[in-house]
């Protein structure tokens, strides 16, 4: 899929004026529901706005109320729909649409355990179907083999379930090319001697578009999941450089500006490493280019700055601009630039990396490297 020039343009000026800047990438998370109780998940704790696994979706947004937001939002580049388990939502395809409509979103990207293989395949399906410019990326986590997978995910069979929905998915990608089906794998205490046995089982017996690696981050159920030793991250994101600069990756082939893309990916695994290790690397943008709604309509600039909630939509009439205008986030920006603000988080990262300045240089050069593989 091509990115139009008119947002091309967009993000340019975006790049070099960064006054009153509207997000270019959007986390909604569609659902507080969840299906499984998975050791490191960090949006499991309901909180005093109504928001956690534990809320069960009673707050969740209509998608009457997700109509108006969209309606008071700008274009935008990226919607990541996650929860939860977003597919939980039967209308999950009206989401996507009512985005896609409103907001010309040009990617969208939804997170999942893989468990719910009807409806995920069913729902993408819609997706593709209703929006036929979008490029739809469908990520499935995969955070062992057999049984180690099933018990950090605290469900029977999730394993077998989430296998099945990857195979699903990948045939029916050969029907609608602009279906991406990627893979996550998470590192936490529980995994970490087994990341490489993971993602080698993956880019051999699944040959997935994308494996993704992240670190857990947050407050997780098990605080003990956190206890990681980033050797092994290293290690394995070591290996997955290797693998895109030999080529071994073809997912992103077929998209323009695909060496930008895995050149980002490659950038972020060292970046992840260096901020692990050290601390702060490069400036934030959260509450800049990056916004996350919960779904209970609550607005933040990132899910890990839990004290930085900027409001409710339903308390201003939907209306996203009021939050987003407010002298609120710019206080909260001003926070984040002053405390040199910084975390782990792979979804927040990538736009990090391209509107940097200091990481342009080593982006452009890895860029033009993988396009003459």
């Amino acid at each position: 899929m091509d990115v139009k020039l008119p947002v091309i343009l967009r993000l340019t000026r975006k790049y070099f004026w960064r006054h009153h800047l509207q997000p270019e990438y959007v986390i909604l998370l569609a659902t507080s529901k969840c299906n499984l109780r998975c050791k490191h998940c960090f949006l499991w704790q309901k909180n005093e706005y109504g928001w956690g696994n534990l809320n069960q979706g009673k707050n969740d947004l209509s998608l009457e109320e997700i109509e108006k937001i969209s309606l008071s939002m700008a274009d935008f580049f990226f919607l990541n729909l996650g929860g939860g388990e977003p597919f939980i939502r039967k209308d999950l395809p009206k989401i996507a649409e009512t985005f896609y409509r409103n907001n010309h979103i040009q990617n969208l990207l939804i997170p999942t355990n893989g468990t719910l293989s009807s409806m995920i395949l069913a729902s993408t399906k819609t997706i593709l179907e209703k929006c036929p410019g979008l490029k739809v990326s469908i990520d499935v986590s995969i955070d062992g083999i057999g049984k180690l997978h099933n018990e950090i995910r605290g469900g029977k069979d999730t394993f077998e379930l989430a296998i099945k929905s990857l195979r699903d998915l990948l045939k029916l990608k050969k029907t609608y090319p602009n279906l991406q089906v990627g893979t996550i794998i998470s590192q936490m205490s529980y995994n970490q001697k087994c990341l490489e046995e993971i993602y080698n089982f993956l880019k051999k017996e699944i040959q997935p578009d994308s494996i993704t690696l992240a670190l857990t981050r947050g407050t997780p159920r098990q605080p003990k999941a956190k206890n990681i030793d980033i050797k092994y991250y290293q290690k394995l994101s070591e290996e997955m450089e290797n693998d895109f600069l030999r080529g071994e990756v073809s997912g992103f082939r077929k998209i323009i500006l695909w060496p930008m893309i895995i050149a980002t990916k490659i950038l972020m695994h060292r970046l992840v490493i260096r901020t692990h290790i050290s601390g702060f690397q490069i400036p934030c943008l959260a509450g800049q280019l990056n916004a996350v709604i919960y779904s209970n309509g609550d607005v933040y600039p990132c899910e890990m700055l839990r004290s930085a909630r900027l409001g409710s939509l339903r308390e201003v009439d939907y209306d996203f601009q009021k939050l987003w205008r407010s002298e609120k986030l710019k206080e909260i920006v001003r926070k984040i630039k002053k405390s040199k603000c910084y975390c782990t988080h792979e979804c927040h990262l990538p736009i990090n990396i391209l509107f940097s300045p200091k990481t342009l240089p080593r982006l452009i050069l890895l860029s033009w490297r993988l396009l003459f593989l």
